[in-house]
């Protein structure tokens, strides 16, 4: 089946980096090849041996399926930051967010696009609210200002905009990263981490060789380490994205984004010598089937009222983690484990952020050869925090992923019969008193794994876009074939082999 992320087009899809063939030492290694971790290695690979592991190819992951909006401006969040965190705190981050846009626009060279970001409001009561936004933006040293009169193609009541932001393809900006740190630092593909023990050195395990390095940085999505429950502190959220061939549609330059519900957000981009338009719209559960069509078709209603767009040429997910907080958790994962450092829960503001914890991370390692002030964000964004405030709805969502996996284990089943999951279709069916994966490829080939997700259980659900298998608790994703593709799993799913007159009956992916 074709890529369908639009960003990966211009991929001539070889593998460029080798996977680990030995047994290795580094002072750090880097778990996971995104913008968090190649732009960590390239902090850190002047002074330290550094290795990155990349599970999959660089590129296709995460950062690589995500809109590549690169600003500051991360919906209307600076008065909730002044509120949280005071002036000082709420300042430091827009300044270091705003310093990580000017490192991409220079690392990226001439591929990045210098444009303006903007926040739309979609009623009276959001305009007035943005007004008061940028008055706070622009108090923390942000190029900010409110326009009560645009033309963006969408109806709204005036814009926040963020000026000189900018927007990359992410893949091969990625790419050209992790080629640029070769000579000065070692970076591994299809080099799955499956096992990371903390202690002087600490270990980590690929399917076949060992690492040792002196501190670790696991800049996956969610960490592939159990170690701080990260899990239980940050929820998984899954976001549908389109793209589509403008054909001369009047798509405004810059980025947008809605203010109100539900979430709009747009830009335009040119990949293959053709202009297209990238569109993302709510989030939802991975895993929920019901949801993401409804997804998908209310922003393929968007193109269509919008910029009279019919048809979409790529389609394709993409998940994100809510931080129980609002902010990321970034740095050493408990007191326990001060070696072991993560980077989590960027709620779909990554790009610029990811670079924010690339430099606290820096500052942590760089600190064990020459003391210094710590990062200001370090304590903002420091891993081992416990916002009690935000206590009651993460309580709430651990319970809901504790019902998920209870009702998928065997309450409120749908059934069907095996014979109705057709080609590019999947179901749940009953073996030998088992739950079972079958997908059904376009030749009519069903591929059969277990159902259960390999971190904790889940039930798994059926994304047919992606035609993956996503764990609606914790956010991993698995090929057809059950292979991993985000953790927090590391294990993947074990094969099942049906015989011709198995399962009679089968369970449709569940709401």
């Amino acid at each position: 089946m074709k890529d369908q992320v639009l960003w990966t087009q211009d991929d001539d899809g070889t593998q460029k980096l080798a996977p680990l063939t030995h047994d290795i030492e580094v002072d750090v290694a880097v778990v996971g090849g995104g913008m968090v971790g190649l732009a960590a290695a390239q902090a850190l690979a002047g002074s330290h041996r550094v290795a990155v592991f990349e599970g999959a190819r660089i590129g296709h992951q995460a950062t690589g399926r995500s809109t590549a909006k690169v600003t500051s401006q991360h919906g209307a969040i600076y008065r909730r930051l002044v509120a949280d965190l005071g002036e000082d705190e709420a300042r430091a981050y827009a300044q270091a967010n705003q310093e990580a846009v000017t490192w991409i626009v220079e690392r990226a060279g001439g591929k990045a696009e210098r444009v303006d970001a903007h926040v739309y409001a979609d009623t009276p009561d959001a305009a007035d609210h943005l007004r008061e936004e940028a008055e706070v933006a622009r108090r923390l040293g942000l190029p900010a200002d409110f326009l009560a009169d645009i033309a963006i193609g969408v109806k709204n009541h005036g814009v926040l905009r963020f000026s000189q932001q900018a927007q990359i393809n992410p893949c091969t900006f990625l790419r050209d990263l992790a080629g640029d740190l070769q000579g000065r630092a070692a970076v591994h593909e299809q080099t799955r981490v499956v096992e990371i023990e903390h202690g002087t050195p600490c270990v980590l395990k690929t399917s076949a060789h060992t690492i040792r390095a002196n501190w670790v940085i696991v800049a996956t999505q969610l960490p592939v380490v159990g170690d701080g429950n990260f899990f239980a502190k940050a929820y998984p959220h899954a976001h549908p994205v389109i793209a589509a061939r403008t054909n001369g549609a009047g798509i405004p330059e810059g980025m947008y984004i809605s203010a109100g519900k539900p979430t709009r957000s747009f830009r335009r981009a040119r990949v293959g010598g053709v202009d297209h338009v990238v569109v993302t719209g709510e989030g939802y559960r991975p895993g929920d089937a019901k949801a993401q069509a409804r997804a998908f078709a209310a922003l393929e209603r968007f193109l269509v009222d919008s910029f009279a767009i019919p048809t979409s040429d790529y389609r394709w997910t993409n998940e994100d983690f809510k931080p129980m907080d609002g902010l990321p958790f970034v740095g050493p994962a408990t007191n326990k484990t001060p070696r072991l450092l993560v980077a989590t829960g960027f709620n779909a503001w990554g790009i610029s952020n990811g670079v924010v914890a690339a430099r606290v991370l820096e500052r942590i390692v760089r600190a064990e050869a020459a003391p210094g002030e710590d990062h200001p964000l370090a304590a903002a964004f420091d891993a081992r925090r416990r916002p009690l405030k935000s206590a009651p709805t993460f309580l709430l969502e651990n319970a809901q992923a504790g019902f998920q996996m209870l009702k998928d284990r065997g309450l409120r089943a749908k059934v069907q019969p095996l014979h109705e999951i057709q080609p590019g279709e999947a179901g749940i069916i009953k073996h030998e008193g088992q739950q079972v994966a079958v997908s059904c490829d376009d030749a009519g080939n069903l591929t059969a794994v277990s159902a259960l997700c390999t971190h904790l259980g889940c039930v798994l659900g059926w994304n047919a876009v992606d035609r993956t298998w996503d764990c609606a608790c914790h956010g991993s994703r698995f090929t057809a074939t059950g292979a991993v593709l985000y953790g927090p799993a590391v294990t993947p799913l074990a094969p099942v082999t049906l015989p011709p007159s198995a399962g009679s009956e089968a369970t449709a992916p569940e709401d």
